[in-house]
């Protein structure tokens, strides 16, 4: 169906024309363009009007916020708890229920009493500042005082010291008591004597003496010296340190006493070390095990027995060779020593007759002959004495050594020689033995040794 015409039809009479009509349609819908122009305009105007609020409730809530923390909390405490419109503001802000017109009130307020607050302390802090200034100014004055008296103090003791230095320089500069010339009498004084009639000894002539001064040094030179320059009247305070300084050096060139720590030390140390080299002698050290053998030779001997022939004739051995490996134990019984001897000789090893032939009779249950034990004991004598001759002369050799180093002999050397050279010299009593059995021994020979059967 086709639709008609937007304005067709007649309108009346007061339309008129269709060109009036037209003009007033178009006049209507402008009236309605700018009616929607406008109505867009106001909501254009309330949005931003909307969001310039907000900014502003924005800014006044931070200028507030700032305000209040400037403040302290004591005074935060007091406005907010306060019952004045300042503390209900406060308390609406807290809780948001201020418009932006009552925040500017608000902030207002608030800047009011933190100014007042800021110059009431800043008023306090001139106080304080003005108080500590004083304060500062009197300490200085104080201060200032005081080093003006320690100054004069200062000043009235370095003047005592300037006289009492002059005072002691003075002293020690004067001369001493009046003595008589060490040079003796003059030619002058003989002749004026002589016309006097008095004879030809004149009076002493008496000279000046040493001034304190001169005394206060020790060396001649440094006497002789202060001497001169008081003479040649020299200032002494500077005469007396330079004579110090001769008197120093002269003394240092002399020779000093010993420091006794160090002269113990080096008295210990030299003990020792002459006591270690002494008995590290290869003589010493292989005739302490001669010694022993010796000693216990002569103990068997005294009181025969099986067990002290047994004893013996092992000890025997030891000084005939103190390096043998032979040990002790293998002499406990005469079945133990003959077995020693059936494998030395089977080895090849050359033991003694006279001891071969001892153990040979301990193996029937005999024992050793007063004779034989005489031998052996005579042998084990020269043997230990022929060991003992080279400890000797080391002994003597040290001796004379310690003696030149002034060291104490008893301390450094062993205190047992004499004692040793009476036991290889000493007599040695052999009981008889009641069931001894005389063999002919005949004559065997020991490598240095000669010994004939008795």
């Amino acid at each position: 169906m086709r639709r008609g015409q937007y304005f067709s039809g007649n309108y009346g009479s007061a339309l008129g024309s269709t060109a009036n009509a037209a003009n007033l349609i178009a006049r209507a819908g402008a009236t309605q363009g700018q009616m929607f122009a406008n109505m867009g305009q106001q909501i254009g105007g309330a949005i931003e009007k909307y969001a310039q609020n907000k900014k502003e409730g924005e800014a006044a809530d931070m200028q507030i916020g700032a305000i209040l923390q400037s403040m302290t909390p004591e005074r935060q405490q007091e406005i907010a708890s306060g019952e004045s419109e300042l503390g209900k503001s406060l308390s609406k802000f807290i809780d948001g229920e201020l418009s932006n017109s009552k925040k500017k009130a608000l902030l207002g307020s608030l800047m009011t009493v933190n100014t007042a607050d800021q110059l009431k302390r800043k008023e306090q802090m001139d106080a304080q500042r003005f108080l500590q200034q004083q304060e500062l100014t009197k300490l200085n004055t104080q201060i200032a005082r005081q080093n003006l008296e320690n100054q004069r103090d200062d000043r009235l003791r370095a003047d005592q010291e300037r006289k009492k230095t002059t005072n002691f320089l003075n002293y020690m500069a004067q001369p001493g008591p009046a003595q008589i010339d060490p040079s003796g009498p003059d030619r002058n004084s003989v002749l004026r004597n002589m016309r006097a009639g008095k004879g030809a000894t004149p009076p002493a002539r008496m000279v000046p003496g040493p001034s304190p001064a001169e005394q206060s040094v020790m060396s001649p030179e440094a006497k002789k010296f202060i001497r001169d320059a008081r003479l040649q009247k020299q200032p002494m305070d500077k005469v007396l340190p330079m004579a110090k300084q001769i008197d120093q050096q002269i003394a240092q060139s002399q020779p000093k006493d010993p420091d006794p720590f160090k002269v113990k030390q080096y008295f210990d140390e030299s003990i020792n070390k002459m006591r270690k080299e002494y008995n590290s002698l290869d003589e010493v050290k292989a005739f302490k095990p001669v010694r022993a053998a010796f000693l216990k030779v002569k103990q068997s001997a005294e009181k025969p027995s099986a067990a002290g022939d047994l004893a013996l004739v092992f000890n025997y051995m030891k000084i005939l060779d103190p390096g043998s490996v032979v040990r002790e134990g293998e002499f406990k019984t005469a079945a133990d020593a003959t077995a020693w001897l059936q494998k030395s000789e089977a080895d090849g090893v050359a033991i003694p007759a006279p001891i071969a032939q001892a153990i040979r009779k301990l193996k029937d249950g005999t024992i050793l002959t007063d004779a034989q034990r005489k031998d052996f004991v005579n042998i084990a004598r020269k043997a230990a004495s022929a060991q003992f001759a080279p400890v000797k002369d080391s002994y003597l050799q040290y001796r004379n050594i310690v003696n030149q180093m002034q060291l104490p002999e008893s301390l450094t050397l062993p205190d047992n020689y004499q004692m040793i050279e009476d036991e290889l010299a000493g007599p040695i009593s052999i009981e008889s033995s009641s069931n001894a059995i005389k063999t002919d021994q005949g004559n065997y020979t020991i490598p240095g040794l000669s010994v004939e059967a008795q």
